[in-house]
């Protein structure tokens, strides 16, 4: 909502999500995209871990090497607080007040071979599979029996 509410003011994707991270706390590492502009994805991320995985002719945003290695080896670790927008051709890099900034390329050591996939095509998918067991899991250690 805060970000959709930013986009219908007239902000651009990048500037929405910039106006938007500068005002939460805590953490997080998040992925927007506009249905006015599907071929493009904003990121940010604070406190928890985000990478961009750079194909040809695509890039891919994943929380850690083992969930892009399915697809690229080249890979761009964001700093703390960064903001990245990709489109399939461009990656440009942010700091939290907008100042474009360079972010080292690496080549990953894994092999999709190390990746223990089991039933799935790909980590990715994985993840997303998993991701409302792990939800689960960590709602439950901090839940008792009237709540938080």
């Amino acid at each position: 909502a805060l970000i959709d509410e930013r986009l219908s003011q007239g902000m651009t994707l990048r500037e929405a999500v910039l106006a938007t991270v500068r005002g939460l706390e805590g953490a997080y590492a998040i992925a927007v995209v506009s249905r006015d502009e599907p071929d493009r994805v904003v990121g940010a991320r604070r406190g928890a871990p985000l990478l961009v995985g750079l194909g040809i002719g695509e890039n891919f945003l994943g929380s850690d090497a083992q969930a892009l290695i399915q697809v690229t080896n080249k890979m761009l670790h964001l700093d703390e607080n960064d903001v990245v927008e990709i489109t399939r051709d461009s990656v440009q890099v942010f700091t939290l007040d907008g100042t474009p900034v360079a972010r080292p390329v690496h080549e990953s050591e894994l092999s999709s071979d190390a990746v223990e996939r089991g039933e799935y095509r790909h980590y990715m998918q994985k993840e997303i599979f998993e991701q409302p067991r792990a939800i689960a899991d960590t709602l439950e250690a901090r839940l008792g029996a009237h709540g938080v």
